[in-house]
């Protein structure tokens, strides 16, 4: 799974790109994390779990619907496609993020990932980007510490 969010998992996640897992992008699982996420007074979010401004894309699927979905008032699907509105399903546009001998995850020019995304919240603590992933087009900050090169 890219997010498997269970256990009364709580948090806010903007601005990810949940790309190329092998089984679902998104899971939720667990009574308390749907709890946890639901106001049943107002029927609607709470804000004590949110994932939006997220680009969701070449996963085996979008989200998993299994049995703990099962008496909620939402599905794992509403959550991520209706609820939190701002989530795309398209190519966040990366210039090789699959070329294992060289991966290159900077947005290329006129990527999805450089638009729709979340102002953070001014605290001191995080800092502003124009842009959705770990990676501003212009700055490659896995250079010169990493390498993919064949063991």
């Amino acid at each position: 799974d890219g997010m498997l969010l269970r256990e009364g998992t709580a948090g806010t996640i903007k601005n990810v790109i949940v790309m190329n897992f092998g089984e679902t992008a998104i899971d939720i699982d667990h009574a308390s994390t749907f709890t946890n996420a639901w106001n049943s007074v107002s029927s609607k979010l709470n804000g004590n779990l949110v994932v939006d401004n997220a680009i969701i894309w070449l996963n085996a699927t979008e989200y998993n619907a299994d049995a703990d979905e099962t008496g909620f008032p939402f599905t794992t699907q509403q959550f991520i496609k209706t609820l939190n509105p701002n989530n795309r399903f398209e190519d966040p546009g990366l210039t090789a993020p699959l070329n294992m001998d060289a991966p290159n995850y900077l947005p290329t020019t006129g990527s999805a990932a450089t638009t729709g995304y979340a102002t953070p919240p001014v605290d001191g603590f995080f800092v502003t980007a124009d842009y959705i992933g770990a990676f501003a087009p212009t700055t490659n900050w896995l250079a010169g510490w990493t390498t993919s090169a064949t063991n």
